[in-house]
Order: structure tokens, then C-alpha cells, then sequence
């Protein structure tokens, strides 16, 4: 497995140059991600959290700026993130939560990320123009194609049913990352996601698929109680912080 852990990110921040600030502004991040995606999984059973990480990591050891690698590691906030909810969606309530742990910048750039369609049909109309586009269109696709190559490292992509969709659609969401990943001066990372993408877990993986999201959520016990001891629970918790005052 190729999982990346918070600390290895932080020692590669440190030593391209990120000021103990600025890894501090990341491990604040990392926190919220914690909250975010405890209970989530990928396709191949990796933790979600140790794949934000892997994206990040991957987007620090391309040159991202603090803002892209920050993103990174909360990418999928308003598209998998457990705000309690159970739905998707950059509500203003939950815009205003991040934004405890994020800046504006980076809280804008996960709202992109997500309203962003990274689909071949949108991709192949963008390939031509792509270098005029907005800068935070470009630090988006910059994400995008750090999160295909994260999920072909550890074969994500082979448990997932998403490549699925893409099919009888000329090339593939990462076919056309690898090109547009290329026009944007990102010739490394388009070469790393070249490389991988054709690699395969084993004969016969494509049985184990998972949901169309690539990702599922495996809830803790706690999450499930019945209805009476959760009842007892709260009560004793109501009673620990009254005598606590």
C-alpha cells in the first residue's frame, strides 16, 4: 500500500520550505478532515482520510501553492463529508464551520471542487481553452488529476464503478487529466498518472466493485444504538455536565 500518514506530509512541507505556520495552518485542516470522514472508506478499503492525505502529499511534491495543498486534503468536503446530515451540498451553515479551519480561499476552492463536472464530455470541451482559464478553474483541474492519480496508487480505481461510466465515451476523466494535466505545465504529474493508469490489482477485481461513488461509509456502533439505551446514554451524559458545572 502507498498510504501517506499526516506526519510524512508534514515533513515533506518542512522540507520544501513550509514555514512552521504555514504546516500548522495544514494540520489544522488534517483536524477537520478527521471530523469529516471518520467511518469513510475508498472503494479498496483504504481509510478516506489517508486518501486526502495521499492527494495532498501528491499535490505538495508537484509545487502546489499552501492554498492547493490545503484544498487537497479536504477535497471531497462538500461531496462526501459527514456533517451529520447524510446529504452532500456547500450549505452557508457549513461554509461558515469550515471556515473555522480553512481561509476563504481554500473554502472557495472546495465549493469549485465540488460543483466541478470531471466528466470526459465536460473535459474534452475544456482541453482546448484550458490555459485561459480562471486561475482557480486551473488550481481545481490541478486537484482533480492529483485525486485520479491518488486513486490509481493503491487501485481504488479497480474496486470503484465509476470508470465504468466513461465508457463508449471516446477517452477517459484521466486520459483527459493526463492531457489537460500536460497543457498546464503539470508534465510530471500527467507522467506519474500515465504510468498508472493501467495497472491492475488482480484477474477477476472487477467483481469486488463498489457503489458508483468509489467510497462508503461504515458507520461506529455508537452511530447505531437503539432508541432506549441511546435515550440512557444522553441522560447520563446530561447529568456528568450539570454536576460537572
Amino acid at each position: 500500500m502507498t498510504v501517506q500518514t499526516n506526519l510524512q506530509l508534514y515533513n515533506q512541507l518542512a522540507a520544501a520550505g513550509f514555514q512552521v505556520r504555514e504546516i500548522q495552518q495544514v494540520d489544522v485542516a488534517y483536524g477537520a478532515a478527521l471530523r469529516l470522514f471518520t467511518g469513510r472508506y475508498r472503494a479498496n478499503g483504504k481509510p478516506f482520510s489517508a486518501h486526502l492525505v495521499g492527494t495532498s502529499s501528491i499535490l505538495a511534491r508537484h509545487g502546489a501553492a499552501l492554498d492547493v495543498i490545503i484544498a487537497g486534503l479536504l477535497h471531497a468536503t462538500y461531496l462526501q463529508g459527514e456533517f451529520g446530515s447524510g446529504k452532500p451540498g456547500a450549505s452557508p451553515n457549513r461554509r461558515r464551520w469550515m471556515r473555522q479551519f480553512v481561509s476563504s480561499e481554500v473554502d472557495e476552492l472546495l465549493v469549485a471542487y465540488a460543483q466541478f463536472p470531471w466528466k470526459p464530455k465536460h473535459l474534452a470541451q475544456l482541453a482546448p481553452e484550458v490555459t485561459s482559464l480562471p486561475e482557480r478553474t486551473r488550481k481545481v483541474l490541478f486537484m482533480r488529476i492529483a485525486n485520479a492519480l491518488e486513486d490509481q496508487l493503491d487501485f481504488a480505481a479497480q474496486f470503484s464503478a465509476k470508470k465504468h461510466r466513461d465508457g463508449g465515451q471516446g477517452k477517459s476523466r484521466e486520459e483527459w487529466g493526463i492531457e489537460i494535466g500536460t497543457a498546464l505545465g503539470h508534465e510530471a504529474l500527467a507522467g506519474e498518472l500515465k504510468a498508472e493508469l493501467n495497472q491492475v490489482a488482480w484477474v477477476g477485481a472487477e467483481a469486488l466493485k463498489k457503489p458508483a461513488s468509489g467510497s462508503f461509509l461504515v458507520a461506529p456502533r455508537s452511530h447505531r444504538v437503539k432508541w432506549l439505551p441511546g435515550l440512557r446514554f444522553g441522560f447520563r451524559k446530561a447529568i456528568q455536565r450539570i454536576k460537572a458545572k
